[in-house]
């Protein structure tokens, strides 16, 4: 892979954790396509890491080519695409209210019927992203384009029905 993407993937991974958390760390444990989701194509293994609250198929019909996993742990997932463009899915699971900041993405719009507090921000810092605090997590559904056509604008009801996906299995 080229350095320039390299280095442009790990610009957005570092403003996704930043936008997520202001100054704070996170816990120790912590293009085209359809605009619509299958949500029986999801799939859990409930207790499992973030990589599990979504199935491959799930992700890469949301992007529109095939998805790999990045970079997972318990609280946080990163799949990318590399096919035409490079495109990342990035989910990131917090026990604690301090890291809820939907100002911090951009200009949040409001999602009914998911979680306390749910939000949308179509045209972020860091791309598109949708998030939620349900008393006990505070999650976040970033989709970016690191090299390629298309907005992630464009798929932002669709990064919506994913998020609902994850709420369900979480």
């Amino acid at each position: 892979m080229p350095r320039v993407v390299v280095a442009m993937i790990v610009a957005v991974l570092g403003l996704g954790t930043a936008a997520a958390c202001g100054s704070e760390s996170p816990p120790p444990n912590s293009p085209s396509g359809s605009a619509s989701v299958d949500a029986t194509a999801t799939g859990v293994a409930l207790g499992g890491a973030g990589c599990d609250l979504l199935t491959l198929e799930a992700v890469s019909a949301f992007m529109g080519q095939t998805a790999h996993i990045d970079n997972g742990s318990a609280t946080e997932c990163v799949w990318l695409t590399q096919t035409d463009g490079v495109y990342q899915l990035h989910l990131q699971i917090y026990s604690e209210r301090t890291y809820y900041a939907p100002e911090q993405w951009g200009t949040p719009e409001p999602i009914l019927a998911l979680g306390q507090e749910a939000f949308l921000v179509r045209e972020g810092v860091v791309g598109t992203v949708a998030g939620y605090w349900d008393g006990e997590h505070a999650v976040f559904l970033n989709y970016a384009k690191l090299v390629g056509p298309g907005e992630p604008s464009d798929k932002a009801d669709a990064l919506v029905l994913l998020l609902r996906a994850v709420s369900e299995r979480l």
